[in-house]
């Protein structure tokens, strides 16, 4: 990564007291890792590890510069067709993979399959972590309908609802993502009269949406198909990937702000429909489109942005409050927001911190130093010195940032990277 790269989304949010600034949306790429691997879905740990799921090669985790893999071959994971990752709150890895749904508990993988459950037999795909811990995950056996259920895990008993046993009105689920008020949001289709459906799970209550009481026509949904933003509104992607016809003019975006549905987009030209989408850090929405062209939308108007030029897999916010955008080739990282130059915070070229990245001691060069603090990426405050010389040796590898204070009182932000010997 780039040595000097100050993350301002970061620091807005971290140190948002120190200073006030204006900005414009204007985004602009400040760093890439993972060059050259095909990254699918990232999520990070309490302890701001970063865990990735790449193409069939098990799990991965990036610390500091390094990348760890965990396959068959040197671990217990018995696939390395990993379909889908969440952590819980005491950072445990779950996975689903073409065997079943798997455990990491960061020594052992343990694998929950029909040979020591009563999981449905088939396919596995969809992955969610509730607030209360349950893991909730899919199984279907064909694409579009077949037999297959929504299966959760409180982590001491199984629950699977099918169309049989619940109301969950068809068995193949698509997408599964949890809002704030820890309310369950399926996508799920079927061979049913109304053949698309997202299904609110709210304890024992469901509900059910689908055309005949959105009153808008749903064609498909694909994988990922549901997301939440920060202010809890529900989206929604149409897929017209199977459609022979002109699907100009027909929803391809859909919100549900808890009370109503609207179209947030339609398509425009064959293509023109979102392959996945997310929000930044700001709640702008971010899509990338089936004919390879990345958006963002800004009082409901969409916006297009030519500046990479890669496939994309997924879109969400880090936890430093920059996009991140899982590729093809890697992870690209946007700044989405820039300061008004005329009123920004100091960036002393005088100010050297070394070694960077250290394996636990830093040195700060800086004639006009007063103190610092060290802050961790979720922004949490570590340490506060007036110590030139810095010993990070009890925290893990991984990103910190520097806050560095002048003896005027002005402050200036630095990333440093901390890559421990074991």
């Amino acid at each position: 990564m780039k040595k000097s790269l100050i993350f301002s989304s970061f620091c807005l949010i971290c140190f948002g007291s120190m200073y006030s600034q204006s900005y414009s949306y204007e985004p602009e790429i400040i760093d890439s890792l993972l060059t050259g691997i095909p990254i699918k879905k990232i999520v990070w740990d309490s302890k701001d590890t970063l865990w990735f799921l790449s193409n069939a090669n098990g799990l991965n985790k990036s610390y500091g510069d390094s990348v760890w893999h965990y396959n068959s071959s040197n671990s217990n994971l018995t696939s390395e067709e990993v379909k889908s990752i969440a952590i819980d709150s005491k950072d445990t890895i779950w996975l689903v993979t073409e065997k079943g749904l798997v455990k990491f508990d960061h020594n052992n993988f343990t694998t929950y399959d029909t040979t020591n459950t009563n999981i449905l037999p088939y396919s596995y795909h969809e992955l969610a972590v509730d607030k209360d811990d349950n893991i909730w995950f899919s199984s279907s056996d064909a694409i579009g309908g077949g037999r297959g259920g929504l299966i959760k895990f409180d982590k001491k008993e199984w629950h699977v609802y099918t169309p049989d046993n619940s109301l969950l009105p068809v068995p193949h689920i698509k997408s599964i993502v949890i809002d704030n008020g820890n309310n369950i949001w399926v996508a799920c289709s079927g061979f049913n009269t109304y053949l698309h459906n997202i299904v609110k799970i709210n304890l024992n209550n469901w509900t059910v949406f689908n055309e005949g009481n959105i009153k808008i026509p749903i064609y498909s949904f694909l994988a990922k198909t549901l997301d939440i933003d920060k202010n809890d509104n529900l989206y929604v992607k149409i897929d017209y990937s199977y459609s022979s016809g002109d699907n100009t003019g027909k929803p391809s975006l859909i919100k549900f702000d808890g009370m109503n549905w609207s179209i947030i987009d339609t398509v425009n030209g064959i293509g023109d429909w979102p392959f996945v989408f997310g929000f930044d850090h700001y709640n702008y929405l971010w899509t990338y489109s089936w004919n390879s062209v990345l958006y963002y939308y800004i009082d409901n108007k969409r916006i297009r942005w030519d500046e990479l030029k890669v496939s994309m897999n997924d879109i969400m916010t880090g936890i430093d409050s920059n996009l991140w955008l899982c590729t093809s080739n890697g992870v690209y990282i946007l700044k989405t927001d820039i300061p008004d130059k005329t009123n920004s915070i100091f960036n002393n070229e005088k100010i050297t911190i070394f070694p960077n990245p250290t394996q636990g001691i830093i040195n700060i060069d800086f004639d006009e130093y007063a103190y610092c603090e060290v802050y961790s990426m979720m922004g949490v405050r570590l340490l506060t010195t007036k110590d030139k010389t810095i010993d990070l040796k009890n925290f893990e590898s991984g990103i910190y940032f520097v806050n560095i204070k002048d003896k005027r009182g002005k402050k200036e932000i630095r990333k440093v990277i901390l890559k421990k010997e074991y």
